[in-house]
């Protein structure tokens, strides 16, 4: 790579910025595979209840959301330090916005998809609070399996499974989280 296109593609001195930290939650995905079950839980809940708390119903849609944008940045960070991810075979930026901009340290990506964790969990604790423990088990297990999508020795992304679970989870479960008990 050359010239002008190379010059396009390369980060500010290589460093994440606020850009690539959105698109490497990839928000239009987040919308379809997250928020959208976690809204049709929450109506499917306004059904059956006849009501819902506003500020548990924002969480709701919210934590789904902010895991979702975690995986997804977990998942690029990971590709690009394994190198599965690289400028040769990058096509697109939403393909993989590290190796696209030909990031030097990732490292913040790291601490970005924790932090968005992070944010779910803490989101997560308020609900147990106000609903009981089932949402813990519900969070604790679509926990688990965002990590084990991206990380260990053998991430289930790179499995035949990853995409059954991801779906799984985002689509029945989060729409079953998000449901009165």
């Amino acid at each position: 790579m050359t010239g002008a296109k190379e010059q396009k593609m390369r980060a500010p001195e290589g460093k994440i910025t606020l850009r690539i930290a959105i698109d490497m939650t990839t928000p239009g995905a987040v919308l379809l595979s997250a928020f959208a079950p976690a809204l049709l839980g929450l109506l499917l809940a306004v059904e059956e209840a006849g009501r819902v708390s506003l500020p548990l119903s924002l969480l709701l849609l919210l934590i789904p959301a902010l895991m979702n944008a975690s995986v997804d940045v977990l998942n690029d960070y990971y590709d690009y330090i394994r190198g599965n991810d690289t400028p040769d075979n990058i096509v697109s930026e939403s393909d993989g916005p590290l190796a696209y901009h030909q990031v030097k340290d990732p490292r913040p990506a790291l601490f970005i998809g924790w932090g968005l964790l992070l944010a779910a969990a803490v989101g997560g604790i308020y609900v147990i609070w106000r609903t009981g423990p089932l949402p813990a088990v519900i969070g604790a297990a679509g926990g688990v399996i965002l990590l084990t999508y991206s990380w260990g020795k053998l991430p289930t992304s790179f499995l035949p499974v990853g995409e059954p679970l991801a779906g799984f989870t985002l689509g029945g479960w989060c729409l079953w989280g998000c449901m009165p008990h």
